[in-house]
């Protein structure tokens, strides 16, 4: 089994290049698996809404967020950091 802290749509090149890859993958240090062959979610644990307050906190702290839902990043405004993590 593989597994990836990053989202799935970002690990699939990956996942692709090894090829070997058959079996579910888990991704968000645990937070979702994913069979990598068709992309269907047969696990997510999403984060409960009212902890989205610390968008409010990182706001006020000036430290750099990024957010996923739903195999999708967010982030609160651009930065060096979010746009270089975007590319990958």
């Amino acid at each position: 089994m593989y597994c990836y802290r990053r989202m799935f749509k970002s690990s699939k090149i990956y996942i692709d290049y090894i090829e070997v890859v058959k079996e579910p993958t888990i991704h968000y240090n645990g937070g979702m698996i994913v069979d990598p062959n068709t992309g269907e979610i047969l696990y997510e644990k999403a984060i409960n809404p009212e902890l989205v307050k610390i968008i409010d906190i990182s706001r006020q702290s000036k430290v750099h967020l990024n957010l996923y839902y739903e195999d999708e990043m967010y982030i609160d405004s651009e930065s060096e950091e979010g746009l270089a993590y975007a590319k990958i």
